[in-house]
Formats: C-alpha cells, structure tokens, sequence
C-alpha cells in the first residue's frame, strides 16, 4: 500500500455526464492499490458519493486554487487528465503548465503522469479562423510534454503526434475502456435482425451517413428489422442523423431512446446482434462506443478497410453482412469480446496504466 495519496486533475464526476470524468472515476475505481487514498481534483464538483478512501476539490477552472490544491498534497503522483476544452472553453488553459510546474519545482519527489484524451491536430491553413488558435494549444501541449514524467494517450496517431510536439520517444498507447458497466448480468435473447447505433450525436451521424444506403438494402432483405438508436440528442447533429434515418427505414423500424442508464444500455447491447460504427484503424482504440459493445458481445460492423489490424480483424465489414454464417458470426462476436477482457476492460487498464506510472513497467 502506497500511504501518499494519489492525486486526479480532471473535469467533474459521475453522475454528471462527461467522458472525460467517467475515464477519470473508472480508472481510479480499479486502481490495484485499492487502499491508496485519491484525491480528485475537479473543474466541477458534483453531488456523486465518494468512497471512504476519496475526496473531492472543487477548482473551478482557476489556476491559483488548483496551485493551492496541489499543495496540499505535497510530492505525490498525480495524473492530469487533459483535454484543453475540459478546463478552458476555448481549449487554451495557457495557466496550466506554470501551475504544474511550480508544484513540481517545491516538491522535486513529485511525479506526473499526463493522460492526453485529445491532441491538436494540425494540418490547418493559415486563413483558418482556428490556426493561430491551434498554434497556441501546440504550444502548451508541448509545455505539458516537458513538465510530464509520464505521457500516455489513447491512439497510435496522437502518440505519434506527442512525439513531434515533444521530441519524446516515451509516449504510452493505451485503448480507452466501455464506459457502460451493468450491475448484474442480465439474461437476454439475442436477435438476430436487430442493431443497435449507439453514441453520441456526431458520431451517429457519421455512422448514418456511412451506412445510408447499406440500411435500405439490408432492410429491404429482411437482415434488419429493427434499430434501436440509443444515445443523447442535440440541436445540430441529431436532426441530421434522423432525416437519413426516416429515409433509408420505415417509422416501425427505428426505437429511439435517448440517454439511457448503463444497465439499460447494456441489455440493449446484449439483444442487438450487430452494432454500427464509424471507427477505422485510427480511431478504434478511442472508441467507448466499439469497446461497449465489444463488451457485451454485440457484434461489431464496421466500414470495409484492407487487412484491417486485431481487434478489427474480429468486426465484419459491411459488405459480408448479408453472407457471414452463423459460425463466423458467433466466433468474431465471442473473439472481440474476448480480445476486450484481455486487453481493454477497467482492471487490466488500470493495471497498466499504475505500472507505467510507478516505473513497474511500460506500456505498449
């Protein structure tokens, strides 16, 4: 048992809907050293219960008062969750590497890991409106990239990406895990000609433009009879996404939900026999969408892609809907599940991440 405390820079907590937050509680949930104290250190406070072993400090977006918060804590290990938009509307917490820093400077035992959930892209003309903006984030994120004894991110590109803006060799890959976790499992029948489009607004979107015209034709062969559209609505990209909807399938066809709790979610995963995706070989690692349902066996269609890598390699591509057999289609279902609890679920996450952090080990 480690009797510092752990602490955890990131936005707000469940229940309080935020990817970032749910990554953040997930992954102190199954930390190995469950007795550790952790200390969340939040933009938000919210009024989710807290273990016995942790507390929460509202910082509100304010660089001094996290300062204060870091010093309270002393050297310990701390994991910063980034994502510039988390903690400055504008993407640009220009605040945070000094803050850092100077905690690191009075407390030389201190070791930081930084989690990078997003990374700037680049790439953008210079008569864009976001390219001096996108220089700006460039910056501080190469700032972190120095301050960081430990830097870790969710896909091969962004790695590569840290590793231009930092001149380090030592950035970790990581996959993100589901984010929907049932209670108990539920017994449910699998159904065949049902699918399930889960996620959020702009990445169903996606989804329903890539598969527009594959909706009519497998509903017109019978393969699809029913699709449930599970996920929360916006004022932009949800009209979209319906209106290729209501085109491609009739009214009888299409169950919209909305934003469901985890367990409903996850009986839903576990009745649909397939479920629709936009990931590729750049974005499948970052997906909770593709891990949720890797999680619960549902299996996963995706676009076609050329010899894609494990654990594409266990998705159907689109084109073999219609002709997958029986066999094949429980033995790519049951492999990705089983490539997720080797490889993705929570425990083995967090296991990893802890070694890295604590130099027990490397990520690959």
């Amino acid at each position: 048992m480690n009797s510092q405390p752990l602490g955890i820079i990131t936005t707000r907590l469940p229940p309080a809907t935020c990817g970032i937050g749910t990554y953040s509680s997930l992954l102190q949930k199954h930390w190995p050293d469950s007795d550790r104290t952790a200390v969340f250190m939040v933009v938000e406070a919210t009024t989710g219960e807290l273990t016995a072993s942790e507390r929460k400090i509202e910082f509100g977006g304010d660089g001094s008062r996290l300062a204060h918060a870091l010093e309270s804590l002393g050297g310990t290990d701390v994991i910063l969750h980034y994502a510039g938009r988390a903690y400055q509307r504008y993407g640009l917490p220009i605040w945070l590497p000094s803050v850092l820093r100077g905690w690191k400077k009075r407390f030389p035992s201190a070791r930081l890991m930084v989690i990078f959930h997003e990374v700037p892209g680049g790439g953008l003309p210079i008569t864009s409106p976001h390219f001096w903006l996108g220089k700006v984030e460039e910056r501080l994120v190469r700032k972190l990239t120095q301050i960081g004894d430990v830097l870790v991110t969710n896909t091969a590109w962004h790695r590569e990406r840290l590793r231009n803006l930092s001149g380090r060799e030592d950035v970790q890959v990581v996959p993100v895990g589901a984010n929907i976790a049932a209670r108990e499992e539920s017994k449910v029948s699998r159904c065949r000609t049902e699918f399930a489009l889960f996620g959020l607004p702009y990445g169903r979107l996606q989804v329903c433009r890539q598969f527009e015209s594959r909706l009519k034709e497998w509903h017109a062969q019978g393969l699809l009879t029913t699709l449930h559209v599970i996920g929360p609505s916006d004022e932009k990209f949800s009209p979209m996404a319906e209106e290729i909807l209501t085109r491609c399938l009739p009214p009888a066809a299409i169950m919209r939900y909305g934003g469901l709790p985890s367990d409903e979610v996850a009986t839903l995963l576990r009745r649909a026999q397939f479920a629709l995706t936009n990931v590729t070989v750049a974005t499948w690692s970052k997906s909770t969408a593709f891990m949720a349902c890797a999680a619960y066996g549902c299996a996963v269609v995706m676009k076609e892609e050329h010899e894609p890598p494990v654990p594409l390699t266990y998705a159907i591509p689109a084109a073999d809907l219609s002709a997958i057999s029986e066999m094949d289609l429980a033995s790519k279902s049951a492999r990705l599940q089983e490539w997720y609890r080797a490889h993705a679920a929570w425990p083995v996450i967090a296991a990893r991440i802890s070694a890295c952090l604590t130099n027990e080990g490397i990520v690959g």
